[in-house]
């Protein structure tokens, strides 16, 4: 059955596919609209875009050359090309010329095969065409070349035509979230240029990242579901859809929206548990885009996010959503809800609202790979609480044993030399820090099953109340090599950590190490304590490796609280007592490093 939504600036038909994970579709709760309050807001951000340019160079960004600091030529475009009420830069001549310098500063950037260089966080990591860029650059000409005086037109097309024939020939070679951005940029350059050998490219690549979709909705470029750039692969189908009405997109996009609204914690967080590429992130700054707009449920997800960050969205992303945006209908929110993603009959993820509670648990697993992007799966339970946010998980990284689960073996066999820009990625000795297999068992109490070598672990969840939570972990099999289990605690600087053990201090970018008699049997931290079992020590900051870095060099706010507990592989569980605003039960004394507070 079809529905019909009312679009801005396009009108099209979506046929519905909603994939299967297991949870009762809400009605319809009401429309989401929006084209009104974000004219508004657009109108507000386009003086501090105005502001940050240079017309010596034409650039928004200054310092060392970034493609993506010419960005803004999109967001102004989109302001001079919309006639609504209270809008001063439509049709404005110096907005446009504006808009034209900074294309031009482009071109200059330009080396003979149309790329630019790619300077990020202070290393030039070679020549690449920006698929962001050439994607608003390629959305701002089809804006305004009716309005540029010739010279600047074929300028501007003779560049953007060396751009695509560069990407049509080299971007290609496999689906990735980057060369899913190419293709609906290749699309829209076909438009512009009348190009149909670049149209039919970039749809035949396109139905090769929609088939290459899981049926629950997410994409993967490894093992299991890249979450984070899974909303890349929304925004290119998002504008290929609005241009090309393809069914097949639009039906890719609703698996998606279905996916995203259920894989989000209720602040607008992703949740990092099954993310094959990135840890966790904090709020709902960048998960949405135009693509979600098109169904019920994507628009259900816009409006969670939208309220979780105060309708505070970019310039760039209101462009999007005006120019090519779709209102209507939404489905309920899902926030209140359990549910379980079931493939091949075996859960691979479940989420457990049992409120103030959300327990996560994945059983995404993946053998080591020498590829700086694709993280370890290596932490398969994040716990979250309405008062203190994500407490204990927090994703994947590289190089880091301390953030596993479980290790069996010497951590000290794997890790990150400084500076190191091409790190070997495999342990020096024997050590089992990615299980090889992991199964997700029970209900409102989730257990996990993971297999490290010789060893079999296990991890039970039980929520008591609504303060309390029992984290079980537990170790079975025949090795002499060192069981532990690694509990990772999310940073907050500034935070007091005060122990029964007598240790009491402010967690800052200095190193703590607590064996257990500091560290003792309970740990308060905030709002957050922790009754933990004998033997328990803690170690800050256990660090990832950031791959956006071309050294690999993390910051501490970055990294986690490591709680460190031995376990003999018998089978014995031990339990650690996580509460949450709890009373604070070790006394009050001056705050410092390491300080011990005398006895009263």
């Amino acid at each position: 059955m079809n529905r019909k939504y009312k679009a801005i600036g396009v009108r099209f038909i979506l046929a519905v596919f909603i994939a299967g994970v297991t949870f009762d579709a809400p009605a319809h709760a009401s429309d989401l609209k929006y084209a009104q309050r974000l004219q508004s807001l657009l109108v507000e951000k386009i003086p501090e875009l105005i502001k940050s340019f240079d017309p010596e160079t034409g650039r928004f960004k200054q310092g060392a050359f970034d493609a993506r600091g010419q960005d803004p030529i999109y967001a102004l475009a989109t302001a001079y090309s919309l006639n609504f009420k209270g809008n001063p830069y439509y049709k404005n001549q110096e907005i446009l010329n504006t808009i034209i310098a900074g294309g031009d500063a482009l071109i200059r950037a330009q080396d003979d095969k149309g790329m630019w260089p790619f300077n990020k966080n202070g290393s030039y990591w070679g020549q690449t065409y920006m698929c962001w860029t050439y994607s608003r650059w390629i959305r701002t000409y089809l804006l305004i070349r009716g309005d540029m005086p010739p010279p600047q037109r074929m300028r501007w097309a003779s560049a953007l035509q060396k751009g695509y024939e560069g990407i049509s020939k080299s971007e290609f070679k496999r689906i990735t979230n980057i060369s899913s951005q190419h293709a609906a940029g290749l699309y829209l350059a076909g438009l512009a240029f009348d190009r149909s050998e670049w149209k039919q490219q970039a749809t035949e690549f396109l139905h090769r990242v929609i088939a290459a979709q899981h049926e629950h909705g997410y994409w993967s470029e490894h093992s299991g579901p890249t979450v984070i750039y899974g909303y890349v692969y929304v925004d290119a189908l998002g504008i290929y859809y609005a241009f090309s009405r393809d069914k097949l997109a639009g039906e890719a996009l609703e698996r998606a929206s279905v996916f995203h609204l259920n894989f989000t914690y209720p602040d607008g967080s992703n949740i990092e548990t099954v993310d094959e590429r990135n840890p966790y992130h904090t709020g709902a700054t960048y998960n949405h885009n135009v693509g979600f707009s098109f169904s019920p449920e994507g628009r259900a997800f816009l409006a969670k996010q939208w309220d979780n960050l105060d309708w505070n969205l970019t310039a760039d992303s209101i462009s999007s959503y005006l120019l090519y945006g779709s209102e209507g209908p939404k489905t309920a929110s899902h926030s209140e809800s359990s549910f379980t993603l079931i493939e091949d009959g075996e859960t691979r993820a479940a989420v457990i609202r049992k409120a103030p509670w959300l327990l996560v648990m994945s059983a995404y697993t993946s053998p080591l790979v020498q590829d700086r992007w694709i993280q370890d799966r290596q932490n398969f339970v994040s716990v979250w609480h309405d008062s203190t946010k994500l407490t204990l998980g927090g994703g994947n990284t590289k190089l880091q044993p301390a953030w596993s689960n479980f290790t069996v073996g010497e951590m000290a066999t794997l890790s990150h030399s400084p500076g190191d820009e091409r790190p070997n990625f495999f342990p020096k000795g024997e050590l089992y820090w990615i299980p090889s297999q992991a199964r997700i068992t029970g209900g409102d109490s989730p257990a996990l099953a993971l297999t490290y070598g010789p060893v079999q672990c296990h991890i039970a969840l039980k929520p008591v109340d609504a303060h309390r939570l029992e984290y079980g972990v537990s170790a079975q099999g025949n090795t002499e090599l060192k069981v532990l289990a690694h509990l990772t605690l999310l940073p907050m600087l500034g935070s007091t950590l005060r122990t029964s053990g007598g240790y009491l201090g402010k967690l800052e970018s200095d190193p703590i190490v607590l064996d257990s008699a500091r560290l003792g049997s309970r740990l308060e931290y905030g709002e957050i304590h922790l009754d933990l079992p004998e033997g328990t020590t803690l170690y800050w900051p256990a660090l990832p490796h950031n791959p956006y870095m071309k050294n690999g060099h993390a910051e501490p706010k970055e990294g986690r609280i490591e709680l460190r507990i031995p376990l003999t592989p018998n089978g014995m569980s031990k339990t650690v007592t996580l509460s949450v605003g709890a009373a604070d039960v070790l006394g009050k004394g001056p705050v410092g490093p390491g300080h011990s507070p005398s006895p009263e």
